[in-house]
């Protein structure tokens, strides 16, 4: 799955963002960023990083 040099070998690459596209989709992210929208109120938010 990983090259030497600690990169996706090409075969996974060419094909990560297929996989996960579904997840990105607006349809599947606009419902969590409504909510969180809607947590965060006027105010301001502690933003956290993820990986």
């Amino acid at each position: 799955m990983m090259d030497d040099d600690g990169y996706l070998e090409e075969s996974v690459a060419a094909t990560y963002d297929e996989s996960s596209a579904e997840m990105f989709a607006p349809d599947a992210v606009e419902p969590a960023v409504e909510v969180l929208a809607g947590l965060a109120g006027g105010g301001s938010t502690w933003r956290r990083g993820g990986g």
